[in-house]
Order: structure tokens, then sequence, then C-alpha cells
């Protein structure tokens, strides 16, 4: 896939996944809108729209905590039957499953089959917080597992220089391709200004693709809840 599809892909799942955390929090209504409730509902729905896109038998999606309506004992619907997980390794992860013979169960005569995750396509950690040392736990978590892309989301730096928060997210992904970087604000209950943000549905997310170099960042514009739903096939 050519970069511009790439970020097309991401961009919109991104935005579909702002739209799904707005519709939950409304279910939920606002008593139930603490930081932790916003956390999970965007994850969950981040994992949700890419499983919007990632549609085919071939494909399993992880991530998140189980919804109001899921139920906890079967695992994410999205997920690889029998394997009762919600997260796998990741705050979501998109993988490519294949199947094999077991060795010895078998189904009458034959042997039953069994699934298995052939490769990882995206790898998404997130750490909202403004600690360096919990940004680079982050990103080195998805420095020691190998897929075609990588996201990590992190908290949009408000300091006068907001350009050296991303530069050092960046030496931090330095020599990963595939890599991309959000920044959005925080849904901590300690930042009242960023938590309203959620609250109030107005949160953007600036994208980027990180050159394996770790020094150039290419902008790939803003996220919002308006921008255009996930169309796009992998």
């Amino acid at each position: 896939m050519h970069d511009a599809d790439t970020e097309r892909l991401l961009r919109n799942a991104l935005g579909d996944a702002l739209r799904r955390t707005w519709h939950e929090m409304e279910e939920l209504g606002d008593e139930d809108g603490g930081s932790a409730a916003i956390r999970d509902a965007f994850i969950r729905s981040l994992r949700k729209a890419l499983a919007g896109v990632y549609r085919g038998p071939e494909f399993a999606v992880f991530g998140g905590k189980p919804g109001r309506n899921e139920s906890r004992s079967g695992g994410v619907p999205t997920g690889i039957e029998g394997w009762r997980r919600w997260e796998y390794l990741y705050d979501v992860a998109v993988v490519e499953v294949d199947e094999t013979s077991a060795a010895r169960a078998t189904d009458g005569q034959e042997k039953r089959k069994l699934r298995y995750i052939k490769r990882a396509v995206w790898l998404i950690e997130s750490e909202l917080s403004n600690s360096g040392t919990e940004v680079s736990k982050a990103v080195s978590k998805l420095r020691i597992g190998h897929s075609t892309y990588k996201l990590f989301l992190g908290r949009a730096s408000t300091d006068h220089k907001p350009e050296e928060w991303r530069k050092f997210i960046g030496r931090l992904a330095k020599g990963c391709d595939g890599y991309y970087l959000g920044l959005l604000p925080s849904y901590a209950s300690g930042r009242k200004l960023e938590l309203d943000q959620w609250k109030k549905h107005l949160v953007e997310i600036m994208l980027y693709h990180c050159c394996s170099d770790g020094t150039t960042q290419k902008g790939c514009g803003v996220v919002s809840a308006t921008s255009t739903q996930a169309d796009d096939e992998p």
C-alpha cells in the first residue's frame, strides 16, 4: 500500500474512532464520563473502527476492554475464535491470520484446523501522560514488535516549544519503518482543559508520518470527528 493510501486509511479510522467515542459517551451519560471511561471508550472505538476496514476472514483485530453489551468470557468479537482474548500484547493490534492442522485433535477423521497469527499489520500503543519515561516505555514496546505499520498515540504538548516533544518521540522511533505518530489531548482527570475537549467532542488528532531517520516527520494533517468516514480497503 502506498503512503498516501495508508495515511488516508489511518485518518479515516481515527476520525471514525472519535465519532464512535462520542456516541458511546452519550449513551453512558455525563455521570460516567470520567477519564477511565473515556480512555476505554476511545481504545474500544479505535479497535471497532479498524475492524470495519480489515473485515475479511483473513484478519483479526484485538484491543480494548469489553463494552456494555459485549461478553467478557467470549473474547473480542473481531479476534480469533476460541482465543477468548480482548487485548493481544498491544492497545490495539490488527493481524493477518492463517490456519494449520492440529498436532493431535481431530474432527471425526480429519485433523482439526487451528488458526494462528501469520503477521501483524498494525500495532498501536497509547500513552497520554506528560512523562518522558512512560512515553519511552510505550514506544519501546512498539519497537520490539514486528509489523507493517505502527502507530503511537501521545499527548499533544502544551509547552511553548511543542516541536521538542515531537522530536523526542521521533528519536525514540528512529529506525522504524511504517511508523505514525498521533498527538491529541489527554483524557487524564488532572488535565481539566484537555478533559473538557473530550467531553465537549472537540478533540483533534495531529497526525505525522515518522521517517526512519528519527528526525524527519511529515505532517499528515489534523483528524477530527468530522473527518471522512473510512471507506478504503487494505
